[in-house]
């Protein structure tokens, strides 16, 4: 897990007016599991804890990222 965090982290990033990103933005938007807090949104699924990089508006663009909910 943590190796696929590096990667992910540390990989190229996806610009935020990419179709890729909005794709995923709109999933993550109407996921069960999205929380909203003061920080920003977070996936509930994954149990990020609530820190920068896993906020979604950055841990959406790494091309690394792939959702841990199985829709």
């Amino acid at each position: 897990m943590a190796g696929s965090f590096l990667k992910a982290v540390t990989g190229p990033l996806l610009d935020t007016n990419s179709p890729e990103y909005q794709s995923r933005l709109a999933a993550c938007i109407a996921c069960e599991y999205l929380k909203t807090i003061d920080q920003g949104i977070y996936c509930g699924y994954c149990h990020c804890p609530a820190w920068r990089l896993a906020e979604l508006n950055h841990k959406l663009r790494y091309m690394g990222y792939r959702c841990p909910f199985d829709r």
